[in-house]
């Protein structure tokens, strides 16, 4: 009798710690799944860099500028704004959607650009059209580096309509 006792005690006790094991280990496991959550570089869904679909040649003219001397990687990141402003504008004048136009012009360009898509919509007219080459000239470049301006008067384009 004295067996049994003992032998009942020993399973009660193993059970007793295989529970509280399975039961730490669930705890764990939630704990560890709830601790994974998101990429802290993704939490503001701000894409990376994007593929580059749109470029043409670009030649620019820094000989002449007023205000500070640009550098080459703010020069690059101007660059690729302003191909990226041509590209949303070539896409809105191909599917008359103004998507992306607010994002790129400013308030003045982006009236004449909505005037000309809603004359594009009324007459189911599209155009497809692309730059090949740019030559922007930089006339300004203010010292702490938050004002540019620039012209560019050489665009070799190429359009189609229909």
């Amino acid at each position: 009798m004295k067996w049994n006792k003992n032998i009942l005690r020993i399973l009660l006790i193993g059970s007793f710690l295989a529970i509280n094991a399975l039961v730490l280990f669930g705890i764990s496991s939630v704990w560890s799944y709830l601790n994974t959550g998101a990429d802290r570089s993704t939490l503001l869904h701000i894409g990376g860099e994007g593929a580059t679909v749109y470029f043409p040649e670009v030649v620019w003219d820094t000989t002449s500028v007023e205000g500070r001397p640009i550098e080459k990687q703010t020069l690059a990141k101007i660059e690729r704004d302003y191909l990226n402003g041509w590209y949303v504008r070539n896409t809105a004048l191909s599917t008359n959607n103004n998507y992306g136009i607010a994002d790129y012009f400013t308030e003045s360009a982006r009236t004449k650009l909505y005037k000309i898509l809603d004359t594009n919509k009324e007459k189911g007219a599209t155009f497809v059209q692309t730059t090949l080459e740019h030559g922007p000239k930089l006339n300004f470049y203010s010292a702490d580096g938050t004002q540019i301006s620039f012209l560019d008067k050489n665009v070799s384009l190429y359009k189609k309509g229909f």
